[in-house]
């Protein structure tokens, strides 16, 4: 289950051992934090840009080795 907190706005999948990047969260267009910390995900997709409401983005100890270059296209609100 996803921890969503009070509402999609912040989605905390921190330490759930993913190994990629959950397709289903690109419908949650209105996220402002996206936390996925401490997983295995090696490949951000491109469409992570279509996330317009994303202000706060992490992404440590993970096993990223290059970021798309479409992250560049996300804008804080």
């Amino acid at each position: 289950a996803l921890n969503t907190g009070s509402s999609t706005d912040d989605i905390d999948l921190c330490g759930r051992g993913l190994a990629s990047f959950p397709p289903h969260i690109l419908q949650f267009n209105k996220i402002r934090v996206l936390l996925m910390d401490n997983n295995e995900i090696s490949l951000l997709p491109p469409e992570i840009s279509l996330l317009l409401s994303l202000n706060t983005l992490s992404i440590k100890k993970n096993k990223l080795v290059e970021l798309p270059l479409e992250i560049g296209c996300i804008r804080s609100r």
